[in-house]
């Protein structure tokens, strides 16, 4: 589109200057950060771009990294998708290639890279998108010819210049009246001067230029050839001829209306477009355009105007140093509308909040002040939508909804009709908004929450559907400790794997309900929790006898608790080496420890104890691992006798034992020391540790008869029996 104003001959040098002066102001702006990478630069250099041209060189230009380390290598091909090859380096925002051909396009690629040290290579990062670049070319034509006229023109060719793909066309009155050319542009080597006059002479000048695919024009203003006295034959009086046509309507908004003309074949025609509410008076210029295409703005809502163009030459008046329109035939009027409502259809429509009665939406308003709009609410995304609300931002809350459902929302803006004297019309309506789902968090949880599964460092557990839940949250923790972990389920159970042994946690359900496009609705204050859920027992420690009555068939055992036990189970079994027989299975419940009797432990000569601890899940025992097994006989009593310095230690042979240690001691309770290991049932007490024994001293003795299980000599009474002499 031309502006009317006097035109400017030095396009070349004002971009020459203004990239130089923003190479400067990069150069100038104060040091950069440094960042260094560990083998090449980071990045890629963009803003590439061709800020001059001569026939043999191209001024350049682009954004360099933050990195003052890197350097820059400028790689030139004739072809756009290879032959590149380094051409010249900088460490500059800008440079200069030279010695290369005239009228003639090349391929630019800047590539950074840090330079080596040592006589080592340079590392180079990442090419930069390629750009074209242009030279001018070298000659002007050789000659302009007259080929022809008509009413308002004059048609000139010119030879074809080498390198060329387009020529600047001026023309103007060879008197030198005009003091500005008229410029058009042509892509062949042939052009028509519109706008001449009859009884006038013009010269015309042509200058050869290459434009690159980026759209840079590079151009010699010094290769330039003109021809004088140009003329037409008959005559013209200097307006544009002909009547503008082709009326079309493209666009329409509630302020704004876009139409489309066919101009006249005249390059040098201008055209008024004006405007009014009546379709024969009161037409207003709203601007003049060389172009067959305007947009009127600041319109009223839905309100028919009536269009019409002008067509006019800006022949510029030597003596008072203005332009003078001289105007044509008008068009004929075209009618044309605005919208009734809001343009525009609104975006960004999301879910920000909920409880399980009320949720928020937010949407991004139009950019119109004056717009309203209608919040509608349904419960199906086809079906009928009411109105709650009308605001005037892009916010709202719903309320009192009903818990763990789905809602469609849409919203439509709207114009307060003014000149409207009814409620029912006095709106202009907008394009609705897509249907939108928004959710309410579920009012109910789960009634309670049940362990169906264990394993050694796991379990599941699964707890009622809750009605209106699309998942639900499941947090949980060991108990003693306070690091929760958090999970997010669809169905309402859940495996729970990788946790301690022999631990409890605790579990809390809370239910949401989740949208189509992702928002969740949660009550955090609306779940169930269960306590104390146990992992499968490891195994056992091995039971250890507390009290043993042999002569009451009673024994007392216990083990180290289990955190995560309900209970344990005990299995006392004979200890012969012919053949284990069951004694009894017994099991305790808010202790590790247990009483076994039984008439079979009486004659038990040698028996043997193992425990279990178990969870109960879904009502039935789970089993952790057997401990080792705890070997007992009944106590031994020795009868002692001496002689001189020797205690004779004799007692009963146990069915069953493989052997027997004796232990020695000065005192009843303590101090006892292993004196011998025999297969026999007597044995000759000469030491008490390494001393002799005493005549005079008092000595108390016991027998401990020992089993080999699986290799291993182990003991199996405890000291009860012990005999004494003096």
């Amino acid at each position: 589109m031309k502006v009317i104003t006097m035109k400017t001959r030095k396009q070349y040098i004002t971009m020459f200057v203004m990239g130089l002066l923003f190479s400067l102001a990069v150069l100038m702006g104060g040091a950069k950060q440094n960042v260094y990478a560990a083998e090449a630069p980071s990045g890629t250099v963009d803003g590439v771009k061709q800020t001059g041209a001569t026939t043999s060189s191209v001024d350049l230009q682009f954004n360099t990294l933050l990195d003052t380390q890197a350097q820059y290598e400028i790689r030139v091909s004739t072809q756009a998708d290879s032959g590149y090859t380094a051409m010249t380096t900088t460490s500059a925002s800008f440079t200069t290639l030279s010695g290369l051909a005239a009228g003639n396009t090349y391929y630019i690629k800047v590539v950074p890279f840090y330079a080596g040290a040592d006589g080592a290579g340079n590392t180079y990062g990442a090419e930069s998108s390629v750009l074209s670049v242009v030279t001018s070319p070298a000659a002007a034509p050789a000659a302009i010819t007259q080929t022809g006229s008509g009413a308002n023109y004059i048609t000139i060719a010119w030879s074809q210049v080498s390198g060329a793909n387009g020529y600047f066309v001026d023309y103007c009155l060879t008197d030198g009246t005009a003091s500005e050319k008229v410029r058009i542009t042509s892509g062949s080597t042939s052009a028509n001067l519109y706008g001449v006059i009859s009884s006038k002479k013009y010269t015309a000048y042509v200058t050869p230029y290459r434009m690159s695919e980026a759209g840079y024009v590079a151009y010699d203003s010094s290769l330039v050839i003109s021809k004088s006295n140009l003329a037409i034959s008959g005559s013209n009086s200097g307006t544009p001829q002909g009547k503008v046509t082709g009326f079309a309507q493209t666009q329409a908004t509630n302020n704004s209306a876009q139409i489309t003309f066919t101009t006249l074949n005249d390059a040098a025609a201008y055209y008024s477009v004006q405007l009014s509410q009546n379709a024969t008076t009161g037409f207003e210029e709203c601007a003049a355009v060389t172009e067959g295409r305007y947009t009127f703005s600041d319109l009223k809502v839905g309100t028919t105007y009536y269009v019409r163009v002008v067509p006019f030459y800006q022949n510029w008046n030597y003596l008072n140093e203005q332009y003078d329109r001289v105007y044509g035939t008008a068009s004929d009027v075209f009618a044309i509308a605005t919208a009734g409502g809001p343009a525009g259809k609104i975006s960004g429509l999301s879910q920000v909040d909920a409880t399980v009665d009320s949720a928020q939406i937010t949407f991004n308003a139009l950019k119109d002040a004056n717009v309203s709009y209608s919040v509608q609410l349904s419960r199906s995304a086809t079906g009928q939508f009411s109105e709650v609300a009308t605001v005037t931002d892009g916010e709202y809350t719903f309320s009192d909804l009903k818990g763990g459902s789905t809602y469609y929302v849409r919203i439509i803006p709207f114009y307060k009709n003014q000149n409207s004297t009814s409620d029912q019309d006095a709106r202009l309506y907008g394009t609705a908004s897509a249907a939108f789902e928004i959710v309410t968090a579920p009012s109910t949880k789960p009634r309670s929450i049940t362990q169906t599964k264990a394993t050694k460092t796991g379990f599941t557990v699964q707890w009622d559907k809750v009605s209106g839940a699309s998942g639900y949250y499941v947090d949980y923790y060991c108990a003693g400790s306070t690091k929760q972990i958090h999970k997010s389920v669809k169905k309402n159970t859940i495996k729970l794997t990788k946790l301690k042994t022999d631990k409890e946690y605790h579990v809390f359900v809370t239910p949401y309900k989740k949208s189509a496009s992702g928002f969740v609705a949660v009550d955090e204050t609306n779940y169930t929790a269960k306590y104390n859920i146990p992992v499968k027992p490891g195994k056992a420690d091995k039971p250890a006898v507390e009290k043993y009555w042999s002569s009451l068939g009673k024994v007392i055992a216990g083990t180290n608790q289990i955190a995560c036990a309900d209970g344990y189970q005990y299995q006392v079994y004979t200890a012969y080496k012919d053949k284990d027989t069951k004694i009894k299975t017994a099991y305790s419940t808010s202790y590790s420890s247990v009483a076994i009797q039984s008439e079979k432990l009486k004659s038990a000569n040698v028996f043997k104890m193992r425990v279990r601890a178990y969870i109960t899940v879904a009502g039935k025992k789970v089993y952790g691992a057997w401990s080792d097994w705890t070997y007992m006989t009944a106590p031994q009593k020795v009868t002692l006798s001496r002689s001189s310095n020797t205690i004779k230690a004799s007692w009963s042979k146990v069915n069953g034992a493989d052997r027997y240690a004796v232990y020695i001691s000065k005192n009843k309770t303590y101090g006892y020391k292993k004196c011998a290991v025999t297969d026999k049932t007597t044995f000759q007490i000469k030491k008490y540790g390494k001393s002799s024994i005493e005549k005079n001293a008092t000595y108390y003795v016991y027998v401990v008869p020992q089993i080999k299980a699986k290799d291993v000599y182990v003991s199996t009474a405890k000291r009860d029996a012990v005999s004494e002499i003096k």
